[in-house]
């Protein structure tokens, strides 16, 4: 909920503690990735994330929030992996369809 309304920092403190009480929901990782990307918390952001994969590698929009992620950071090849990622992984994702366009368009600019 306090996510929904934006207010990141609370949202942050309850996704901490619920990975404490249940350390194996991928969810809750995600989730805290995303709260960390909104406070520019890149390094966080990703290690999240990556962990949120590791917990439930065919999450939905699991590759597709570690690709947001990677690309914030810079690593656009890494960020173009993932996308494609998510695309394998669920044909009809117009939004990682879009970065994959976005990507490969900038990456093929000299």
């Amino acid at each position: 909920a306090y996510y929904g309304l934006g207010q990141i920092d609370r949202a942050t403190e309850y996704f901490r503690r619920s990975i404490a009480a249940d350390p194996v929901d991928g969810n809750q990782y995600l989730y805290l990735g995303l709260c960390l990307l909104r406070m520019g918390r890149l390094d966080e952001a990703e290690a999240a994330a990556r962990r949120a994969l590791l917990m439930r590698p065919d999450g939905p929009e699991y590759h597709y929030v570690l690709g947001i992620i990677l690309k914030a950071r810079g690593n656009l090849p890494g960020a173009l992996a993932e996308f494609q990622a998510e695309l394998a992984q669920d044909s009809s994702s117009e939004r990682a369809r879009a970065q994959i366009a976005e990507l490969q368009k900038s990456m093929s600019r000299p």
